[in-house]
């Protein structure tokens, strides 16, 4: 493998050192390398190559670049893990060169990840990891993570309040290293299997405890508990094989059910009947789901038979949530003997941003750790206005525990 020492045609890298063909060392045994060519090789005997594309795979709404889920975090530090204790035996430690495009952005993935690993591996101070001095003088040049929404963002999350969010994620239990994944809560297999869009699209974004989905979609052509509402695209296809679209057998799944509208994923999106959803709800012990639509695609009874109790929330700011309204679903996710699930209609805006609430009421996390640990969990959530409105939120929660606490309470 060699490491191309200039991008001539990318002017950026004058500024950015990630861009620039270098190898930076960003941590004992870790260096980056962005971009390769045929002019600079490495030196076999101290320097080893691990190519970190399949890795940085995301896939996005519109402008968003990452950050990458937490599976291509858990699954690139097994893979970084063994490439280094595989040579710890060895006279001469080798050093892993990590190779990635020379994209900013695919660099700041990559970086996100390294320090991920760190934070996994317990190689930190609190929620930063131990990075050589180089690398955080670099860290600034990376471009911040935005939202998915279309247009201009005005709200830049760190890789740092990623950083953040796993590390509190780690300190809650809710994760651990790649080799010690018994002690923690999040299934690792489920979570990938659950991931796909095909399979539920739906994530135990608090492990054990809460579930965030889109809304389910009633198809049933007949009336009764499953007949959709009042919206267009939830109406039943025709029965005529000519005329509708697949679903399993019972209007269980639906392929195909209406279009996405996002950048480069564009196309055909799975929708999810109530009984389906119930089912694998039911396997993750929801015993309560707090509908956030104002017109929900379907009728409580559909969930109810399944064992899953259904109540709104919808009457509530969920674009900048009050601390009542956080309380209520507090409430409602706690006041059950097994766990809680939120969805809007597409799951991510409203449902992120009422998930990240929960976090911060419940486990104390501030709003950009939240925010950071929604993107890893569940890439896309919190949208726009929504994460002002959880700092919002942050400075309402500080401030009423200080009144609660200058009462003697």
């Amino acid at each position: 493998m060699r490491i191309s020492t200039t991008h001539p045609h990318d002017e950026a890298s004058k500024d950015l050192p990630w861009l620039a063909g270098t190898i930076i060392d960003l941590a004992d045994r870790i260096s980056l390398a962005a971009g390769c060519s045929d002019e600079t090789s490495l030196d076999p005997r101290r320097q080893e190559e691990m190519e970190m594309s399949r890795f940085l795979e995301y896939f996005p709404y519109g402008r968003d670049f990452g950050p990458v889920s937490i599976s291509a975090v858990m699954r690139f530090s097994e893979a970084l893990t063994a490439r280094l204790r595989s040579r710890e035996d060895k006279l001469l430690e080798q050093t892993v060169v990590l190779t990635c495009p020379h994209e900013a952005e695919a660099c700041a993935n990559a970086v996100m990840l390294v320090g991920a690993h760190l934070i996994l591996e317990g190689r930190c101070q609190d929620a930063m990891p131990d990075m050589s001095a180089e690398a955080r003088r670099a860290l600034r040049s990376l471009p911040p993570y935005r939202d998915i929404a279309a247009g201009s963002s005005r709200f830049e999350l760190l890789i740092e309040d990623v950083w953040a969010g796993l590390w509190r994620a780690k300190e809650l239990g809710w994760i651990s290293s790649w080799d010690r994944r018994g002690g923690c809560e999040l299934d690792l297999e489920e979570y990938e299997h659950y991931d796909n869009p095909y399979n539920g699209g739906l994530h135990q974004v608090v492990p054990g405890k809460l579930v965030a989905l889109k809304v389910p979609w009633a198809c049933s052509s007949s009336a009764g508990p499953d007949t959709p509402l009042s919206r267009p695209h939830a109406q039943a296809p025709s029965d005529s094989m000519g005329e509708r679209d697949w679903w399993d057998e019972g209007f269980v799944r639906v392929v195909g059910g209406r279009k996405r509208e996002r950048g480069a994923g564009a196309g055909d999106e799975a929708q999810f009947h109530p009984r389906y959803v119930g089912e694998l709800l039911g396997d993750m012990r929801v015993r309560r789901i707090i509908r956030l639509s104002k017109e929900p695609a379907y009728r409580k009874e559909a969930l109810e038979a399944c064992g899953i109790e259904v109540l709104d929330l919808a009457d509530e700011d969920w674009e900048a949530p009050s601390p009542v309204a956080v309380r209520r679903l507090a409430e409602a996710v706690d006041g059950t003997d097994g766990a809680g699930a939120v969805h809007c209609e597409h799951g991510l805006g409203k449902t992120g941003t009422a998930a990240a609430a929960y976090m911060m009421r419940t486990y104390g996390m501030r709003a950009r750790e939240a925010i950071g640990w929604m993107r890893l969990i569940r890439p896309g959530s919190v949208i726009g206005r929504q994460q002002e409105g959880l700092e919002e939120l942050e400075a309402a929660l500080r401030a009423q525990t200080e009144s609660w606490e200058g009462r003697g309470g």
